[in-house]
């Protein structure tokens, strides 16, 4: 029995009984390792959904070559553009905003105080870039790539991204309807460095993004969409240039550091027949006249003119007043409504208040018992050929909260090819390109001088008339044929002269009332850097050097009234 007990064990039953645990062994282990398989799987796809940029679904399929702004066909049916940026070192959204403005007709800068601009073909140029965006492509729908992709909207405040933020435009109609309003992120790196042409982009309110050929060329810089020459004169209708440099002590009430420099611009001679000849025009024999250099004469202050031997390099003035039609503008800041309407010339309360006088002193401008202007930093005096003068008076440099604002403007929009990052393009709050922005004030005035005192009348002429006027009288001797003739001759050679002089005089007074109404609204903040071109010194003008005796002349300050604006023309408030 013993012995069959080893051998019942042994047996068949239990070879059988072992080879299906076995065989059970090895079918778990292989279940084990097909669920690892699968997990690991799993997880690997789960890592790979997490961090590709394109998480895209079937429905996508049927959007691509669709257009992005369907609603916007025709840029001229664009009556209002926004954009919103984001300003990374002050982590808050910036906005700039364009709208036509119907009851007044004119296209306006809201976010510029209504300032006033010509934007009619600015406007269709940005809107055309926005007609025929097309869904090229789906990049993701996964709201978690949109800070990668810099598409956050600027404008969300429930968002907690500092980075990543793109720039909201939107654009509608003159009822107010949206016809686009998308969200533009970085440019699409596709391999060709300097060769970025298409951008990451959404729709506001919807998270898939997509990639489009973005070809618009929009700034949210307001130097970029106001008039673009400040004072639009060209150089050679310059006749003169004052420039009076002067700082006022707030504190003493004086005038310190006083000085003036007045270029004239010398008339054109006869026309020259020889190279060797000092006439501004050469004519060879024959051929039309080739014009030299213009020249210019100097008289300053407190050095007086020119010594022996010295003369003003034309070149250098000429320089200067191109510098003319380049000054930048950084911002524009209105003035109280009674202040501009006194300041036009329109009357307003009959006289400036306390309030006008704090906004002018604020910004550098004062005006003296006698009703003079000054500023901080002196002026500068322009007259051109028609008589026209452009005044600008130099005051403080603008370091406020506004003019930062407005120097910095929201994230610009620039072509793609300029920038992958809308951000890379915002500009430093508080300098424009030029640098830092003083405050300027601008008016226009008339210098009848220039046009000249109007044609006498000929005694030949006062005669003939006179003859004339006595022939009306009842007992009056007729007038003579010959007399007749003498005097329709006479008077058609003196009208034309006389209406040609009374026309420059009405064109000058309306241009310089039409220039007074644009600029009395408004304070400019324009680059100091600009401004300070079209002052040039002395001694940058001057050919020769300077010798021992033209050495500037020190002046002692001069004391001024109290700076406290009393004027009669500009009354102003009693001091208290």
């Amino acid at each position: 029995m013993s012995a069959g007990g080893p051998q019942q064990a042994g047996g068949p039953n239990g070879l059988k009984n072992g080879a299906r645990g076995i065989q059970m062994s090895t079918i778990k282990n292989k279940w084990a390792l097909t669920l690892s398989l699968v997990v690991i799987a799993a997880a690997a796809i789960a890592v790979t959904a997490g961090t590709r940029p394109r998480a895209v679904g079937r429905s996508a399929e049927s959007e691509l070559g669709q257009p992005l702004t369907p609603l916007l066909i025709d840029p001229l049916a664009v009556r209002s553009l926004e954009v919103i940026g984001f300003d990374e070192q002050s982590a808050r959204a910036r906005g700039f905003k364009v709208a036509f403005d119907a009851s007044r007709k004119r296209w306006v800068i809201p976010s510029a105080f209504d300032y006033p601009v010509e934007a009619t073909q600015t406007m269709a140029t940005a809107a055309a870039g926005f007609v025929n965006l097309l869904k090229e492509r789906v990049a993701t729908d996964n709201t978690q790539e949109h800070q990668r992709l810099g598409v956050v909207d600027p404008s969300d405040e429930a968002s907690t991204a500092t980075t990543g933020r793109g720039s909201r435009v939107t654009l509608r109609d003159a009822s107010g309807k949206v016809l686009a309003d998308l969200i533009l992120g970085k440019g699409v790196d596709e391999g060709t460095p300097g060769a970025i042409t298409r951008k990451y982009v959404r729709e506001a309110g919807r998270s898939r993004v997509y990639v489009t050929s973005a070809q618009m060329a929009l700034s949210t810089r307001l130097v970029d969409w106001l008039n673009a020459d400040l004072v639009s004169v060209p150089s050679d209708e310059v006749r003169g240039v004052e420039v009076v440099r002067y700082r006022i002590d707030e504190s003493t009430g004086k005038v310190t550091n006083f000085s003036r420099l007045a270029l004239a611009r010398g008339e054109p001679g006869a026309v020259a027949t020889s190279p060797e000849s000092p006439s501004p025009v050469f004519k060879m024999p024959g051929q039309p006249p080739v014009p030299t250099a213009p020249t210019w004469t100097i008289e300053s202050e407190p050095e007086g003119s020119l010594g022996a031997g010295q003369s003003v390099d034309a070149t250098k003035v000429e320089a200067a007043l191109g510098a003319l039609r380049e000054i930048e503008v950084i911002g524009v800041q209105p003035k109280p409504a009674n202040l501009a309407k006194l300041l036009a010339g329109g009357g307003g309360e009959g006289r400036m208040t306390i309030v006008d006088q704090a906004n002018l002193q604020s910004r550098g401008f004062f005006l003296t018992p006698q009703g003079s202007m000054m500023a901080n930093e002196g002026q500068i005096n322009i007259t051109t050929r028609d008589g026209v003068i452009y005044t600008l008076w130099l005051g403080e440099l603008a370091i406020d909260e506004v003019a930062k604002e407005q120097a910095g403007g929201a994230s610009a929009v620039a072509s793609p090819a300029a920038t992958s990052n809308a951000s890379d393009a915002t500009q430093t709050a508080g300098e424009g390109s030029a640098g830092p922005g003083r405050y300027v004030m601008l008016t226009v005035s008339v210098d009848e001088a220039v046009i000249g005192p109007a044609p006498t009348k000929p005694e030949e002429l006062l005669r003939l008339e006179g003859l004339d006027a006595a022939a009306a009288k009842e007992d009056g001797t007729p007038v003579s044929d010959g007399d007749k003739a003498a005097l329709a001759s006479a008077r058609q050679a003196y009208l034309p002269l006389a209406e040609a002089h009374a026309q420059r005089l009405r064109s000058a007074r309306e241009k310089a009332a039409q220039l007074s109404a644009r600029f009395a609204d408004w304070y400019y903040v324009a680059s100091a850097k600009d401004l300070d071109q079209l002052r040039p010194t002395r001694e940058q003008l001057i050919a020769a050097p300077l010798s021992p005796n033209d050495a500037p002349v020190e002046q002692e300050s001069a004391p001024v009234p109290p700076l406290t604006p009393l004027s009669p023309s500009v009354p102003s408030a009693p001091t208290p």
